[in-house]
C-alpha cells in the first residue's frame, strides 16, 4: 500500500480537475443540482412554438434566478429565450451540449434548493385548433371562458372583446369562424 504525500493529492487534484460533488447530475441539468432546478424543457419540448409560450410565464417565477440553454438550440429559438429572461430581470447562459448529457435543453434554476417535485412537463399544453384559426386575437365571453378552461397558458395571447371594441367593430375571431367570415 502507497501513501500519498499532501502535496502529491494536491497536484494530482490540480491535474485532474478535483472531485466535483455530484458531477453526473450536474451534467444532466445542465451545470446545477437537481434540488435548484424549477422548471425544465427537453430536446424536442424547446422546439415547439407553445414552449414560448410557457417559458412566458415561468420566468416571472420569483423563485428562478437563472436560466441556462444548450448552445446547440437554434440560435432564433435561443435569443428570443433569453430576451424573456432579460425582460423578467434573471441572468442567463449558454452551456457547451459537450458539457451535458441526457435531453435536458433548457433548465431554469434557483440559488437554493426548492421543492418542485414535477419541473419536467410529460406533454406540452397546445392551443386548440379554432383557437389557433382564429380570425382575430379579441375573444367573446364565451370562448374566453372556453379558452381559460382548455388552454390557461394560451389566455394572454388574446384579449376578451369589451364594450370599446364592439363600438370600433371588433368581432370575435371564433365566432368569425364558425360564420365561415360572414360578419354578423
Amino acid at each position: 500500500m502507497q501513501f500519498e504525500s499532501e502535496l502529491e493529492k494536491y497536484t494530482t487534484m490540480g491535474l485532474a480537475g478535483g472531485f466535483e460533488i455530484k458531477g453526473e447530475e450536474k451534467k444532466l441539468w445542465l451545470g446545477d443540482y437537481r434540488e435548484r432546478i424549477v422548471f425544465a424543457l427537453l430536446d424536442e419540448q424547446i422546439m415547439k412554438k407553445e414552449a414560448l409560450v410557457i417559458l412566458k410565464e415561468k420566468v416571472n417565477d420569483e423563485r428562478i434566478d437563472k436560466l441556462v440553454i444548450r448552445n446547440d438550440i437554434p440560435e432564433m429559438t435561443r435569443d428570443k429565450i433569453m430576451d424573456m429572461a432579460k425582460l423578467a430581470n434573471i441572468t442567463y447562459k449558454e452551456i457547451e451540449k459537450d458539457d451535458t448529457r441526457g435531453p435536458i435543453a433548457l433548465t431554469l434554476a434557483s440559488k437554493e434548493a426548492v421543492e418542485v417535485r414535477k419541473v419536467l412537463m410529460d406533454t406540452m399544453p397546445h392551443l386548440p385548433e379554432k383557437f389557433k384559426k382564429s380570425k382575430s386575437k379579441y375573444l367573446c365571453e364565451e370562448h374566453m371562458e372556453e379558452l381559460k378552461k382548455e388552454a390557461p397558458y394560451f389566455v394572454n395571447e388574446f384579449k376578451e372583446i369589451n364594450f370599446f371594441d364592439k363600438l370600433t367593430g371588433e368581432k370575435c375571431g371564433v365566432c368569425q369562424l364558425k360564420n365561415n367570415g360572414i360578419m354578423m
